[in-house]
């Protein structure tokens, strides 16, 4: 697909044949430039984003047309953090630096929104609606109990909501010690 890397981590040729240096294989970008400024040619001029990055990532615009809206990561090129996912969705900010200004905040996701994305907008998107994304008779026993409700917990913090258990097809996969 044109514009996408050709490699995974090391030297990659982007879809224009420019040779491209490829995200490090820990995930972490290159100094002074972040996956936007590499991709999408974002221009950080005057407080400016760039017209490409402007049209990106347009989460609640896509949602308010009607559009399934499914949270997820790159993984396995990309860290894979639902809780950082979703609040990522909901804040609009690199979480490897919350002091920045969001990106697009008209396009943030309500938390509720947030979680549907990757919950039952996932299994749907998967076509697994009958099988999966929310806790029902007849369904896989996939479920996350957290420490707070993740409706209530601010955005930025919710990649730090505790996970007390865990369970996926009905087995129990993460057992916190306070249970």
């Amino acid at each position: 697909m044109q514009g996408e890397s050709g490699a995974v981590g090391g030297q990659g040729v982007d879809g224009d044949g420019a040779e491209d240096q490829g995200e490090q294989e820990d995930g972490v970008e290159p100094p002074g430039q972040d996956l936007a400024q590499r991709r999408l040619g974002v221009a950080h001029v005057d407080g400016g984003r760039g017209e490409r990055a402007a049209r990106a990532w347009r989460c609640r615009g896509l949602w308010d047309s009607g559009a399934t809206v499914v949270l997820g990561s790159d993984w396995p090129i990309a860290p894979y953090p639902p809780l950082g996912v979703m609040g990522g969705a909901r804040h609009r900010r690199p979480s490897r630096d919350l002091t920045q200004a969001p990106h697009g905040p008209e396009q943030a996701l309500t938390a509720l929104q947030a979680l549907q994305g990757m919950t039952v907008n996932a299994a749907r998107a998967a076509g697994e609606e009958h099988l999966a994304g929310r806790i029902a008779l007849g369904h896989r026993a996939d479920l996350t109990v957290l420490a707070d409700d993740p409706l209530t917990v601010d955005a930025t913090g919710l990649p730090d909501l505790p996970v007390l258990l865990t369970v996926v097809d009905g087995g129990v996969t993460h057992r916190d010690a306070s249970l």
